[in-house]
């Protein structure tokens, strides 16, 4: 907040919520989608996300999209499918993972994870058996793992026992 922004008068809503002063909508008018998300909360503080969008909806801002070229959509095509998401966001700056995962969809690209490695399904076993960690706890022990991805992992490691157990036992019954 500007130093003269605080000396000027505030009036509310009746929700105790402060109307917009004309020093925001114009900060907003040179600001939105120019800067990131992160960036437009630091410069409204005491706005949230969603009230940030909806002033910029009132106020007829639209965020400028980039059009594709086509050497973009050839790059997107050859690492979006294996490499890590830090990777791919590198080699387009100026594009948001959003968007990626936009344009992806819209050219039929899916994004296939990383495939496990013994040593990762090992680690995964370890900490759930021997800690009381949450899986996105566990995410900073794995390099591009969210906990999503990890209790998905988890569930078909624990699909893979279970589907052991039960041929160990039809091989029991079988050898009796």
């Amino acid at each position: 907040m500007l130093v003269s922004e605080k000396t000027d008068p505030v009036s509310f809503t009746r929700y105790w919520k402060p109307f917009w002063t004309e020093r925001e909508d114009q900060r907003l008018m040179n600001s939105y989608g120019k800067r990131s998300k992160e960036e437009m909360l630091i410069l409204f503080p005491d706005r949230t996300w969603t009230a940030i969008k909806i002033k910029a909806y009132k106020l007829k801002i639209t965020k400028k999209i980039l059009p594709w070229t086509k050497e973009e959509e050839i790059r997107l095509f050859k690492n979006y499918k294996k490499t890590p998401k830090e990777t791919v966001l590198k080699l387009f700056p100026g594009r948001t993972w959003e968007a990626l995962k936009s344009k992806a969809s819209t050219l039929n690209i899916p994004r296939n994870g990383l495939p496990y490695t013994p040593d990762e399904d090992s680690l995964l076993l370890k900490l759930r058996n021997e800690t009381n960690l949450t899986y996105d706890q566990m995410s900073r022990f794995f390099m591009f793992r969210s906990g999503i991805a990890l209790r998905f992992r988890m569930a078909v490691i624990g699909h893979m026992e279970n589907r052991v157990d039960i041929l160990d036992k039809k091989v029991k019954e079988v050898n009796k």
